[in-house]
């Protein structure tokens, strides 16, 4: 533990959210926290770092000039708020990108990360790869690419010159140094608008994948499928660790977003296995 933590880099300020979960254990590392006592059964808030679980810390970061973290209970991953708004994984991995690579350096990102965050990333001069949603997938384009970074959007970010897992501490340690509200305020700079569901049950991807194609839209089936429509772009896969599909629907504004999401539904009822 006395190693692990000296090979952090330092938090130079910020509140941090413990989730009453494995960061408890290290409190003392950080400048300020809320819900650092152990709680094993998660009654302060949900163990995962989301927008609908965070109200105390987005309470905080809009009533102060201050910036806030949150972990989920087994601390490999971490999600930032700025203004009382949680910032987007994928933004988030934006700016960590600036304090490590150079241009020309290859960053591992999952699929489901913004098609406008993976251009930014790409017009910033990074060489963007992407991989499946998942540690394991992150973990080997890692390390067969040679990058220095991977990240997914629901925050989990890998540092290969630290160790080859999910570290949300070390993630944190890198943003806390930011000034209160640039993380809000470089947020604002992404327009597009993503609209994320979930729906229970199965589906034929291989019929889904069809079923975009003839409708017009470019597929990708590395994880799931991934349709770029004319005015949408839709991501629909199944859950890894839940028995659920989750649907994605980015475009440059809401009312297509939701045209998109509308889309998505119709196929996958089309495809119910």
């Amino acid at each position: 533990l006395a190693e692990y933590l000296d090979a952090l880099p330092a938090f130079e300020g910020g509140v941090f959210d413990l989730g009453g979960g494995a960061a408890c254990s290290v409190k003392q590392i950080f400048p300020e926290t809320i819900f650092c006592q152990p709680d094993p059964e998660f009654t302060c808030r949900d163990p995962l770092p989301e927008d609908a679980s965070l109200t105390k810390l987005k309470e905080i970061t809009s009533r102060r000039s201050v910036l806030g973290f949150a972990f989920d209970g087994d601390a490999d991953r971490v999600m930032a708020v700025d203004e009382g708004t949680m910032i987007d994984g994928g933004i988030a991995t934006c700016l960590i990108a600036r304090q490590l690579l150079e241009r020309g350096d290859k960053i591992v990102v999952n699929i489901d990360f913004m098609q406008e965050t993976k251009q930014r990333l790409a017009d910033e001069g990074y060489r963007v790869v992407v991989c499946p949603v998942g540690t394991k997938y992150c973990v080997e384009a890692l390390e067969r690419e040679g990058a220095k970074l991977a990240a997914e959007r629901n925050g989990h970010y890998y540092f290969r010159d630290h160790m080859l897992d999910s570290d949300g501490l070390y993630a944190a340690a890198l943003l806390s140094g930011a000034k209160p509200g640039s993380l809000a305020d470089f947020a604002s700079t992404f327009k597009n608008v993503m609209l994320v569901e979930k729906v229970e049950g199965r589906a034929d991807f291989n019929k889904l994948a069809q079923l975009a194609e003839r409708q017009g839209a470019t597929v990708d089936t590395m994880d799931g499928v991934l349709a770029e429509f004319e005015n949408y772009t839709l991501l629909v896969r199944a859950s890894h660790t839940e028995p659920i599909i989750r649907i994605n629907s980015e475009a440059a504004n809401r009312q297509q977003a939701e045209d998109g999401m509308a889309v998505a539904k119709k196929l996958l009822k089309e495809c119910a296995a």
